[in-house]
């Protein structure tokens, strides 16, 4: 219909031609972010501030550009004071910028105006994860479980699958995904999470292998394809040749050149992991450098802490550890407001304390060892059963560290 649409938008009215231009390039097959950032930059000109503003807000936050996007669902708020969606992004852009105080401030003045507003319970949880009160996150969600909203009882299962993940408890992830509340939207991104938690085995390689064979892509719209997660999820359990088989897939199969180039960046992540996975950890920091820039030369999304997780990888894979521990902690210190994904923090974190603590001890850095060490045991306190020996080890080299730093 967009397609359509604008194939004839020039027997259309002026404004409405505009219209169907900003849809087509912004959100439909046309994939050209700077036409329609120029777009609603027009309508704003002319006087929009209220739906264009929010829009362009949108464009530019995934360009990073967060502090105008910001500042723009701000003038959308003067405008139309119970913009929902302007009061949602705020928060999120504040999140994204470390304004935690500005976000907390942001919610409670969106809570008097809009009372009725259903998502408040998200944000909450937004929040508190941002703020490390994960057992606040747990109250939080056990209330959202119970609410007679489904909408809120699904994201009452999202954060607790991610605070059991965040915890080492798989078994319980298993159970909170498979119940009726839960909204994953592909089987495959927790395959992948188990794989990133395990590490490679045969066992986790069949599963994956099981999870990704039951996929059925024909039936899915081209652009909703787990290709790049698949394949990382195949890099991660060591199947390097099945990773690249899926990649070579994807560019048979999709043959859409502007889905392609709008996809290119994160194309270019999924061939990093699969350096990682075939020992090139050379390739894959110049994968994924080139996985954080769109095909304009801009950001390639909103994540700010993704690239410098992948590079700390790769760097530690290279043997470079000064770099490694550099990026791991850039990981730590920046702001995402998705950070309580679970293929976030979750995932990530619990992984990062034990590199860390490792890294430094081999440094003779002991006082940060320790406190890696201790944020690690902390996490992973409750884990299932088979990750309990990491938490031991830990443990151990933690014992050592406090009987070096005693006074003798």
């Amino acid at each position: 219909a967009q397609t359509n649409a604008f194939r004839y938008r020039d027997r259309l009215p002026a404004r409405e031609r505009e219209r169907v231009s900003i849809a087509y390039y912004g959100w439909g097959p046309g994939r050209d972010r700077t036409k329609a950032i120029a777009g609603l930059e027009a309508w704003m000109a002319r006087g929009d501030s209220d739906v264009a503003a929010v829009n362009l807000g949108e464009q530019l936050r995934e360009m990073r550009q967060f502090a105008r996007a910001e500042s723009l669902n701000v003038l959308s708020l003067r405008v139309n004071p119970r913009n929902g969606i302007a009061f949602g992004n705020l928060i999120e852009l504040q999140l994204d910028q470390g304004k935690v105080k500005e976000a907390a401030a942001t919610l409670a003045s969106y809570q008097l105006s809009m009372p009725e507003y259903k998502v408040f319970g998200y944000r909450r949880g937004l929040l508190r994860f941002a703020r490390g009160e994960y057992d606040a996150v747990h109250a939080l969600a056990d209330s959202l479980r119970q609410s007679p909203d489904k909408e809120n009882r699904r994201f009452g299962t999202r954060f607790d699958a991610s605070l059991a993940l965040l915890g080492g408890r798989l078994r319980e992830m298993d159970a909170l995904i498979a119940s009726p509340d839960s909204i994953v939207s592909s089987p495959v991104a927790f395959a992948l999470y188990r794989a990133a938690v395990l590490g490679p085995s045969a066992a986790l390689g069949a599963r994956v292998d099981s999870v990704v064979a039951a996929t059925n892509f024909a039936r899915m719209a081209m652009a909703d394809r787990p290709y790049f997660r698949a394949a990382t999820a195949l890099a991660r359990v060591g199947n390097a040749p099945k990773a690249r088989a899926m990649l070579a897939r994807y560019a048979a199969e999709v043959s859409d050149t502007s889905l392609r180039r709008a996809q290119a960046a994160d194309f270019h992540t999924a061939v990093g992991e699969v350096a990682l996975a075939e020992g090139q950890p050379q390739v894959a920091l110049s994968e994924f450098r080139k996985g954080d820039v769109a095909y304009d030369g801009k950001p390639a999304n909103e994540c700010a802490p993704c690239l410098p997780f992948n590079l700390a990888r790769a760097f530690d894979a290279a043997g470079q550890s000064d770099s490694a521990i550099a990026m791991f902690e850039r990981y730590l210190a920046t702001p995402f407001y998705r950070k309580v994904e679970p293929g976030m923090d979750p995932v990530r974190v619990p992984a990062i304390h034990e590199r860390l603590g490792q890294l430094y001890e081999a440094k003779g850095n002991m006082a940060k060892a320790a406190e890696h060490d201790r944020a690690f045991i902390e996490l992973w306190k409750n884990a299932d059963p088979e990750l309990q020996p990491r938490v031991a080890e830990a443990k151990r080299r933690l014992e050592k560290l406090t009987a070096i730093e005693k006074p003798r």
